[in-house]
């Protein structure tokens, strides 16, 4: 049986933008989506609307924080 992979929650995401040096506004762009549907994806009011692949983007961005 296979089980869904867990998605990162709403505070998650922000903490994790946070550590990574990151601002709404810089990761955003990054991302390549505008800073308010990125703050939607860290504030309760996205989460039914969440995209995995958005979310796998953000994660990504994250993970390699400022870009040069």
């Amino acid at each position: 049986m296979q089980t869904e992979p867990v998605e990162p929650s709403p505070a998650d995401l922000r903490e994790m933008r946070k550590a990574a040096g990151l601002t709404l506004e810089v990761a955003a762009a990054q991302i390549g989506i505008h800073a308010s549907s990125l703050s939607r994806y860290e504030t309760d009011g996205g989460i039914a609307r969440r995209s995995r692949v958005v979310v796998r983007a953000i994660l990504d961005c994250y993970a390699h924080g400022v870009k040069p």
